[in-house]
């Protein structure tokens, strides 16, 4: 993918943006070219994206507007005024303003009307304000591993933050080159697919576009089935996770999560988009069969899995063995469609849906089972639990 092809915006949490590139990283030619009104993304290597040691709510124009909004402060006894009038005096424009008093009204009109404005009506793009200006979004950069790093903005990314938002348009104006390569894999494997796809769809700014195959339809439907459940805490295992989209859902819940996949070509994947997302998941290559800790697992996560273990005979015995050691509290399973019998054909065993969940309750005691629905790829769902 050529950086023309990339959307014109990106949509982040703004409570993700934590970091603060310093722009002093760069000489003047490069920062024209980033922030020009009509200048495209730039692609650099280097270590620009090491030294970034000011988190973005420690900056005296967060503080500040903090203060104002949430604690009721003037805007003349915040940080930013004292700082900025300082300057001021020292013979210095900022933000169009030759005065201290000057300044003073331009915080009392632009920024309480800003903030009244994204408040009663949402975060817009620039687009949707009738502006042109893209250049005016808040601004943002992509480190080596994925890390959405905060550029310009700052009075709107204040507020969205102040607010509690939970996504703002963003621009990127900058990429490292390691993430790039990174990316490149990602795009060349979904133009491997005969659709053109990828798996599951990747929950980044940067990679969110890519189209795939599944979405979040399967995760509405297995949250809503443990709503009651607690899940903080608690040991989940992702059987088969591919690039971990699943892990990073339940992460969010508060599960404690373990991600196993035996491909080699999908660790590389599952484990860049983990650290780009800013997950702690543990990551275990290898075969379920060898796993030694599904015995500590408190829930189960099997979605298209278990019908690969039916093929052949010496596979149905080992997957007997692995239900066995299960001591879970509940199974969230997905079947596989037995009719026509497709992949299934010739397989050793080839479940119905309802034999299959009587199969797995078996083996495992969890002995309560309702049906959750069928996802978009008509693959029936099921939990599974103990009385």
């Amino acid at each position: 993918m050529n950086p023309e092809e990339y959307p014109e915006l990106a949509y982040v949490n703004p409570n993700n943006l934590i970091r603060v590139l310093r722009l002093n990283n760069f000489n003047s030619n490069i920062k024209d070219e980033m922030f020009s009104p009509n200048g495209g993304a730039q692609i650099l290597d280097g270590d620009w994206d090491l030294d970034l040691s000011i988190p973005f709510e420690k900056l005296d124009v967060f503080e500040s507007i903090y203060s104002h909004f949430i604690k009721e402060k003037s805007w003349d006894k915040t940080s930013l005024y004292s700082r900025v009038s300082d300057e001021i005096l020292d013979n210095k424009i900022k933000w169009g303003c030759k005065t201290p008093e000057e300044y003073l009204s331009r915080l009392n009109e632009n920024i309480d009307s800003l903030y009244t404005d994204i408040k009663n009506n949402g975060f817009k793009t620039q687009s949707e304000l009738g502006s042109s200006k893209t250049s005016d979004e808040v601004r943002v950069a992509i480190d080596r591993n994925g890390e959405v790093i905060f550029m310009d903005g700052r009075h709107r990314l204040a507020i969205a933050k102040i607010l509690k938002l939970e996504k703002i348009p963003v621009k990127i104006i900058l990429r490292h080159a390691k993430w790039v390569d990174f990316q490149k894999t990602v795009f060349q494997y979904a133009k491997s697919d005969s659709r053109g796809k990828i798996y599951q769809l990747i929950e980044h700014p940067d990679l969110d576009f890519i189209p795939a195959h599944h979405k979040d339809d399967r995760f509405d439907f297995l949250k809503n089935s443990i709503v009651d459940y607690d899940c903080q805490n608690k040991n989940l295992i992702d059987i088969g996770t591919h690039w971990g989209h699943m892990s990073h859902k339940f992460e969010e819940l508060g599960f404690k999560c373990t991600a196993i996949e035996k491909l080699e070509s999908n660790i590389h994947y599952l484990r860049h988009i983990r650290n780009a997302c800013g997950k702690h998941f543990d990551i275990w290559q290898g075969d379920i069969f060898d796993y030694p800790d599904i015995e500590k697992m408190n829930l189960i996560l099997a979605l298209n899995i278990f019908h690969h273990f039916c093929k052949t005979e010496e596979l149905h015995e080992k997957f007997i063995k692995l239900l066995n050691r299960i001591d879970a509290e509940i199974m969230l399973f997905q079947a596989h469609r037995h009719d026509p019998p497709g992949q299934m054909e010739g397989a050793f065993r080839n479940y119905t849906e309802i034999e299959f969940v009587k199969f797995i309750s078996k083996h495992t005691g969890l002995n309560m089972w309702e049906k959750l629905g069928v996802a978009a790829d008509k693959r029936p769902m099921y939990k599974l639990w103990k009385s």
